[in-house]
């Protein structure tokens, strides 16, 4: 798991490097999907990117257009595919150039959510608990009523599997079981924005699988 992590921040690395002003959606994902290729991934299923206005839709298709990006927008990288098997599934967001304030505070907002919710991660909790700590980052920062519901999932041999960072999943976090944790806002006239870190429950708390940078702004 950790080499498909590791394999998934290659990807996007190669990617960040070519967001900018005027360059397509899919020139990106090319970059990035090769890139992981090259570092050992046994498939990329899709290397999504999404820039405004679309980027509040997560789950758009296809997973690239040939939309070229402005200066100033949000823009959201999903990298998902395998490594001997094991799955990576990571999402990664930046800025075409400079963000204005509201953008700022959605981006700051999303990463102080995701490392609440990464600390909270501890053998016993309930995986809904995750979602009530990232839910209370965003709602001191007014943007509750923006978040969504589903916030992650288990990963492993799958790319989805139990338990689901949702509420009304009252599933224990055991030691060994490996979380894909991606808090997310979707507001309407600023964009979306989603990190997600994949971690590993530990008796002495989270190890975290993806240390590559997550603030990319």
């Amino acid at each position: 798991m950790a080499e498909a992590a590791e394999i998934a921040g290659v990807g996007h690395a190669a990617a960040i490097r070519v967001v900018k002003a005027g360059v397509r959606e899919n020139e990106i994902c090319a970059e990035g999907t090769a890139a992981a290729l090259k570092a050992g991934a046994d498939f990329v299923r899709y290397f999504r990117v999404s820039s405004d206005p679309q980027v509040a839709t997560t789950m758009r298709w296809p997973q690239a257009t040939e939309r070229e990006i402005q200066e100033g927008e949000l823009v959201m990288m999903d990298i998902i595919g395998a490594c001997r098997g094991y799955q990576f599934d990571v999402f990664r967001c930046t800025c075409a150039g400079e963000a204005d304030e509201k953008k700022l505070g959605v981006m700051d907002a999303v990463l102080e959510a995701t490392n609440a919710a990464v600390e909270a991660t501890r053998v016993g909790t309930p995986a809904e608990d995750l979602v009530n700590v990232a839910r209370d980052v965003f709602e001191r920062v007014g943007y509750a009523q923006y978040s969504r519901a589903f916030m992650g999932h288990g990963i492993g041999l799958e790319t989805v599997e139990p338990p689901l960072i949702s509420p009304g999943d009252h599933t224990e976090l055991q030691s060994g079981m490996v979380l894909c944790i991606e808090p997310g806002l979707s507001i309407p006239g600023v964009g979306g924005f989603c990190i997600e870190q994949e971690v590993v429950v530990r008796e002495d708390g989270p190890q975290l699988l993806t240390p590559f940078e997550a603030k990319l702004w």
